[in-house]
């Protein structure tokens, strides 16, 4: 089989260890000289690496050898690589008393909501201690802890989102926990 831009990708990100946009990769390849392995490319390699990686993520998610980490900028890294992320646990004998606030539990509810498929969104936590206070906790229960958004682009085809311009709908879901 001849040499593609993916076997491409997957050799540098081995070799880096780390998280890499589309540019970087490509700059490493030509860097190790791994571009010289391709039969041809064309005018623009970093457009066709770009584009490679992310059909073999949309049309196979749970195979694909990449996983994008982060959307901006827009890393990528390989499956085998990286390690789940699993919520912290917290383990507490019976004989310890520990007291924890509300917002020590803040960043695991944000891990959470980012990595589950219904929520999908980014989060930030709300300090309703720095709102206007008419009285002491007259409107302690009036504010969100935490405020998720989610931009789903690039779950809807092209024919749903000239639908959604059309309508002037709008392109993002909001969350409050």
């Amino acid at each position: 089989m001849p040499y593609t831009f993916l076997d491409l990708a997957i050799e540098v990100i081995k070799k880096e260890k780390a998280p890499m946009s589309v540019n970087s990769i490509w700059c490493k390849a030509k860097e190790l000289g791994l571009d010289t392995k391709l039969p041809k490319y064309g005018k623009t390699p970093e457009q066709t690496l770009g584009a490679r990686i992310y059909m073999s993520i949309k049309q196979d998610a749970a195979n694909s050898p990449f996983i994008q980490v982060s959307k901006r900028p827009a890393l990528f890294f390989l499956r085998e690589l990286s390690v789940p992320t699993v919520a912290p646990t917290i383990i507490v004998s019976e004989n310890e008393k520990h007291s924890y606030k509300e917002r020590d539990l803040h960043k695991i509810l944000s891990s959470f909501v980012f990595s589950d498929s219904h929520f999908k969104c980014y989060t930030k936590t709300i300090y309703h201690e720095m709102s206007n206070h008419r009285k002491k906790g007259q409107n302690e229960w009036l504010h969100p802890d935490i405020v998720g958004i989610r931009y789903p682009f690039d779950e809807f085809g092209t024919e749903t989102r000239q639908l959604m311009r059309s309508m002037e709908h709008s392109n993002y879901k909001l969350f409050s926990f």
